[in-house]
């Protein structure tokens, strides 16, 4: 048995402050649950070629949903949000599936070196 991912195409990502990811159809994501962003490829030209947003591309980010089809992103330890002004723009494609409930740090830290 296992647990079946829960995904949404993504069609949209703003370069803004809070970084804004826009989903094809609503997201039925739940506030602070984590994500990751995959397949971000847009207009990639053999053998190498440009890919949108590569600093968000196959990394995991606390979401603060702003609308069915839209959420935020924020980083998952500091939550603070993911400013993608000077991030290559959106070109197509990607998604943003759920990897985890929540993100559970050991209370003491330093005996784990």
């Amino acid at each position: 048995m296992g647990q079946i991912p829960r995904r949404a195409n993504i069609i949209n990502v703003t370069n803004s402050k809070k970084c804004e990811v826009t989903t094809e159809l609503p997201h039925e994501f739940l506030p602070n649950e984590f994500i990751r962003i995959t397949d971000l490829n847009g207009g990639i030209k053999p053998p190498a070629g440009p890919r949108g947003v590569d600093p968000i591309n196959n990394y995991r980010f606390r979401i603060k949903i702003t609308a069915d089809d839209k959420f935020t992103l924020e980083h998952p330890v500091t939550f603070l949000p993911v400013d993608s002004i000077n991030y290559t723009p959106y070109l197509r494609g990607g998604f943003a599936t759920i990897v985890e409930q929540n993100l559970y740090l050991p209370k003491n830290c330093s005996s784990m070196a």
